[in-house]
């Protein structure tokens, strides 16, 4: 890639990457539960939470 083999990443650019990497993973999959439902299909409707967020009935 268009990486400059002097650059050397530090240990704290390294965590603050990948937990920015997490976190829009996390944010993509919320999003996922939020509009499309639930990856797999929920057998009970009355087990679990509601579909959408607790605050916003």
């Amino acid at each position: 890639l268009d990486e400059k083999p002097n650059d050397s990443w530090s240990l704290s650019r390294a965590a603050i990457d990948a937990l920015a990497a997490a976190m829009l993973v996390t944010i993509i999959l919320d999003m996922w539960r939020l509009f499309l439902g639930p990856i797999i299909p929920v057998q009970d409707k009355d087990q679990g939470l509601p579909k959408g967020l607790p605050w916003f009935p």
